[in-house]
């Protein structure tokens, strides 16, 4: 049954991505995209550790949207620490099931446990049903009667559309739209109101407008909390729109419970998410919450899991930067701050060095010292007054332009 639906559904979807490609076959050649496929799906993680951090703090906003962009969410600080696991199933029920994560889902102030499934196979990866499970909650302080509840019970349900993660192939300038619906079920109690355990329902219907607004390197920090080595990665933009229904007794439900419950008929949640996906890792890598959909706008809330980023490939554990790609200088200090003189020290059989550089970890040039202070087999450099903490690597160059030696610098607070 969810094949079916979900084979007719992807028809109408690829018409529509048909013929943007075709358009967009007749403007000029870009730069060399990142493209997500099945490939990088083909063993998601097991296992996941995932923070919700929510700060206000300008220095971390919502990304750029354009193409070989270089985005640096280092920095991020965890507020809740959360753990989730995938979970397989034998329940015949989810045959689709690739695997499920253990969750909630939230009705006014209820958190009710709910399964997530997810599906995989060559078109995708997708949300597609779930499973909630028995739990009762007291609503006494609303309605005034000691023994009103509110019981959600047990259902499984497939969603009458799919929340598409991604698609396969995924690119740069890709979009599709989903329009889902799914339902908490739950039986209610109100004495006033002369229902007893009457049946009822919570649906809520999402629309969501998906396209890939850019594509280029992401730098963050990794599992151990210090920078990560950058990522090739695809961003989704998601105009996120939740519309809420209650139902109990098969009627609407009525105002002044759902004004007690904290809600209303036809209530709506707005919002704008960006998530990033890295190329070989087939998961979400982080995504952004914001109010407003213009680039630079100040964060909501943001989740990443740190154990998708890898490992930044030269070692920092020691006091300074622990192995020099080159022996035929040493930097010192190493670490150095910001505003404060480097000293430069070439080894006596070194080549002659005309100038040096200094490149952030993507390569791209951050600063040419003009101002080098000779003394025998030292050189002094100063460090810019305004460049950021992190990982760099000072480059030496000859009269012809080659690169003589290339070393690590740590630049701290």
């Amino acid at each position: 049954m969810s094949q079916t639906f979900k084979s007719n559904y992807m028809k109408s979807i690829f018409t529509l991505v048909s013929i943007s490609l075709f358009i967009l076959t007749l403007a000029p050649a870009s730069k060399a995209q990142i493209t997500i496929d099945a490939n990088d799906y083909a063993d998601l993680t097991n296992y996941r550790t995932t923070y919700v951090w929510v700060e206000n703090d300008s220095s971390y906003t919502t990304p750029t949207e354009e193409d070989d962009q270089l985005w640096d969410y280092r920095g991020l600080q965890p507020g809740l620490l959360a753990d989730f696991d995938y979970l397989t199933t034998t329940d015949p029920f989810f045959s689709d099931s690739y695997h499920y994560e253990a969750g909630g889902v939230a009705l006014s102030a209820f958190i009710v446990p709910t399964d997530h499934h997810m599906g995989l196979d060559s078109e995708g990866y997708y949300r597609y049903g779930q499973e909630q499970h028995d739990t009762t909650f007291s609503i006494a302080a609303v309605t005034g009667g000691s023994m009103d509840e509110i019981h959600f019970i047990d259902h499984k349900e497939y969603y009458n559309g799919y929340m598409n993660e991604v698609f396969f192939p995924m690119t740069y300038e890709d979009w599709w739209i989903d329009t889902v619906s799914r339902t908490t079920q739950f039986e209610l109690t109100v004495a006033g109101l002369g229902l007893n355990n009457v049946p009822g329902y919570h649906q809520r219907t999402f629309i969501l407008d998906n396209e890939i607004v850019g594509y280029g390197k992401l730098v963050m920090d990794d599992s151990t909390g210090v920078e990560g080595d950058t990522m090739d990665v695809i961003l989704r933009k998601t105009w996120f729109l939740a519309v809420d229904s209650f139902f109990v007794g098969g009627s609407p439900a009525p105002a002044s419970l759902l004004a007690g419950l904290g809600t209303a008929q036809g209530s709506t949640v707005e919002k704008v998410l960006y998530s990033f996906y890295r190329k070989g890792y087939g998961d979400l890598v982080m995504e952004l919450e914001s109010s407003d959909d213009t680039p630079g706008s100040a964060l909501v809330a943001a989740r990443f899991n740190r154990n998708a980023v890898p490992e930044a490939p030269q070692d920092t554990t020691t006091v300074g930067i622990s192995e020099l790609e080159n022996s035929a200088i040493s930097l010192f200090p190493n670490p150095v701050q910001p505003g404060r003189r480097l000293i430069i020290e070439t080894a006596p059989n070194a080549p002659a060095t005309s100038s040096f550089q200094l490149t952030g970890i993507d390569g791209r040039v951050i600063h040419q010292f003009s101002n080098i202070i000779y003394s025998n087999s030292a050189l002094q450099v100063t460090i810019p007054n305004d460049l950021p903490t992190g990982i760099y690597t000072i480059q030496s160059f000859a009269n012809n332009g080659q690169i003589i030696t290339s070393n690590k610098l740590l630049v701290t607070e």
